[in-house]
């Protein structure tokens, strides 16, 4: 299936903490977290809530599903934030990555920050420099490393 085909039928998973749609509340901001794996995305979300920072949060749990989500949410509101594994399934961090090289200038502004339980990020250090990569996080996420990127990406 192509990824417009699926543009219309991506994957998304709300959450019994999300609210439906972030551009109902400018004083939250808008994360966007793309995590297969359910005990990792409970895990990250402890977090987010310990930083005390107003969030709603969507997940996407294939990594094909983030170009259309994202072009969805471009009529709206993007994300202020975008929590990426790497290890996904379908399209993997590192093809959601490539692909957003390639998207529209709006879709690659949406800054990012890259979970993963991966050791050696040297491939993140030129190959995506073009993006908006405010960091890479070790799993399990910390406070001390998530309060940083969620705190840059409050609304003013």
């Amino acid at each position: 299936m192509s990824m417009q085909q699926r543009a219309a039928g991506y994957r998304r998973e709300l959450l019994p903490y999300s609210v439906p749609c972030a551009a109902d509340n400018d004083n939250l901001i808008n994360v966007l977290l793309v995590e297969d794996d359910y005990s990792d995305t409970l895990l990250t979300i402890q977090k987010i809530n310990a930083t005390s920072i107003p969030y709603n949060l969507d997940r996407i749990t294939h990594g094909d599903d983030v170009l259309p989500y994202l072009g969805n949410c471009a009529q709206t509101r993007l994300p202020d934030i975008m929590l990426l594994d790497l290890g996904l399934p379908g399209a993997d961090g590192f093809d959601v990555l490539q692909a957003l090289m390639g998207a529209p200038a709006a879709l690659r502004a949406v800054p990012i920050a890259v979970i993963t339980g991966l050791r050696d990020l040297s491939p993140m250090s030129s190959a995506y420099r073009d993006l908006p990569i405010w960091g890479c996080l070790a799993k399990p996420v910390s406070v001390d490393d998530l309060l940083p990127i969620l705190s840059k990406a409050l609304p003013n």
